[in-house]
This record gives C-alpha cells, structure tokens and sequence, in this order.
C-alpha cells in the first residue's frame, strides 16, 4: 500500500459539559480562504480516502467513499460553492460531517484547526440584496483580522439549498 493511499482518521473531539456553551468550530481552506464549520456536525477528518465516481450525480460530488462498512456521498466544496476545480483532483482531506442527518464527506484543500472564538467574535453575513444571498453561510467569525465564513451544514444539500426534495438519495 503506497503512503498516498493510506486513510488517517482523526476523530473531532466531543463536547464536555463544560463546553456546551463555547462555540467551537472546525476551519478549512478552500483557495487560500478560511471557512469555519461547526465542531458538532464534524464526525471525523479523513486524508487520502478513495473516492469511487458516481455516474447521474450532480458535478459537485465528486463520488462515495466507504466509511467502516457505509457508503457515503463526498461533495467537492470548491465546486459546489461555484470555485475552479482542484488542480490535483486526488488532493484534499475528506471533512466527514452530518448534514441534514445524513454522513457526508466534504473535499477541502485543508483543515487548519479548531478554533473557539471570543464572545461577540461571530457576526452575520452584510446584506448585499437578495440576488447575492447564499444559502450555505450563515455569517462570519473573526480570529484575529481574519474573517472566516461560517458555513450552514444542513444547507449543502441540493433540495435544502433550494427548499426542494432530494431528486438523488446518496446516503
């Protein structure tokens, strides 16, 4: 087995008693931007998966891949968000996240860490008018100067982006 195909797991952390209160997020990049999503929708992060191409799916999934025995969808982030494809279509690290109930994988360029934010240090996206909402974020969060898009994980999907049924059932 060649290094390239070997799969590390790394298990998110769970929340204590303690902590409920404290906003946590997961971050990962996409083209240089930090993106920001919750920690309690993050199951695992997973490097080198391999991903099998589904045939009829929507461009954005890139395939499934096998998780200890279940099968899930993996969506490419760049391209559902509208971004260049990956140069290297074999890179990235699979975030595999619940959304909408449902195990899915999430290709991103890379997971930075773990970040949680001071009080008051998440805001809400600016109103830029009705034709330049986006239904995958729900606001920002800043560490340090930068600001970090806040992603809205239920709203992936297809059908809950678009207020539609699922016309695909991936997982």
């Amino acid at each position: 087995m060649t290094e390239a195909s070997k799969s590390a797991v790394t298990e998110a952390p769970q929340a204590t008693g303690s902590e409920e209160t404290q906003e946590q997020y997961v971050t990962f990049a996409l083209m240089g931007q930090r993106y920001a999503i919750d920690i309690m929708a993050v199951r695992e992060i997973r490097i080198s998966n391999a991903i099998a191409s589904l045939p009829g799916a929507p461009d954005y999934i890139r395939g499934v891949t096998n998780l200890r025995g279940t099968i899930i969808p993996v969506m490419d982030l760049r391209l559902r968000f509208g971004l260049p494809p990956h140069p290297q279509p074999a890179a990235g690290v699979v975030i595999v996240a619940s959304l909408a109930g449902k195990l899915t994988g999430l290709l991103v360029d890379e997971v930075c860490d773990i970040l949680s934010p001071a009080s008051g240090a998440a805001g809400s996206l600016p109103i830029a008018g009705p034709a330049h909402d986006s239904p995958f974020f729900a606001g920002l969060v800043m560490e340090g100067e930068e600001m970090l898009i806040v992603l809205k994980p239920e709203r992936l999907m297809p059908h809950a982006a678009m207020g539609e049924r699922p016309s695909l059932t991936l997982a």
